[in-house]
């Protein structure tokens, strides 16, 4: 990875099938971002935020941090019987800088959020979005009613395209909307940083 690059992981949770299974994510640096709807944050690390049926999938969002080096993310999990905490092998993320200068026709020529695809959906949706610069970044989804629902991205994020997965399973059929929210890290000298701001509608439809 990059510094400041955002990907997907996921985190299964096997063992004897029941309803009470769990699960806790950390890593040694960079920041740690729930998809999953029965994931929350505590702290810096990831946990469930209900008992979950085994076998289990967890989805999270890891951004790297913005010096290059060597990262360890860990994960635990507890199946059915909820007495103890079994250790996943430990994941090596190696963050290094891009080997030269990247060709600026390459990149994006402005910011924007596309559709999520597809749509209407259940449970799950693509949602892609293009930064022209390295970015302080937030993408959040929120029910008609201005509660936060997801976070799906929440971080420093490099110039290109990026696409992240929106899992609602935990969520009831309905509008939802989807806001990005993207501060430049860099401006020109004598120039006003000028927040990208946009909003989209997305359906789910069971």
């Amino acid at each position: 990875m990059t510094p400041g690059q955002t990907s997907q992981f996921q985190v299964t949770v096997t063992g004897t099938s029941g309803s009470a299974g769990g699960v806790n994510i950390a890593v040694s640096a960079g920041t740690l971002a729930p998809v999953s709807t029965f994931l929350q944050k505590s702290g810096s690390e990831l946990t469930h935020n209900a008992r979950v049926a085994v076998p289990s999938t967890y989805l999270f969002n890891y951004t790297a941090p913005a010096s290059q080096g060597s990262v360890t993310m860990y994960a635990t999990g507890k199946d059915n019987a909820m007495t103890q905490w079994n250790w996943a092998p430990d994941k090596q993320i190696t963050v290094v800088p891009l080997a030269g200068i990247e060709d600026a026709a390459t990149l994006p020529g402005s910011f924007a959020l596309g559709q999520n695809y597809p749509n209407p959906f259940n449970p799950s949706t693509s949602i892609s979005y293009q930064l022209s610069t390295d970015s302080q970044v937030k993408l959040l989804v929120y029910d008609l009613l201005g509660n936060e629902v997801a976070t799906l991205a929440n971080g420093v994020q490099a110039a290109g395209t990026h696409t992240v997965r929106f899992y609602a399973t935990a969520l009831a059929s309905g509008v939802y909307l989807y806001r990005l929210e993207a501060v430049p890290m860099s401006v020109r000298p004598g120039a006003k940083t000028v927040t990208f701001i946009e909003t989209k509608k997305l359906i789910l439809l069971r």
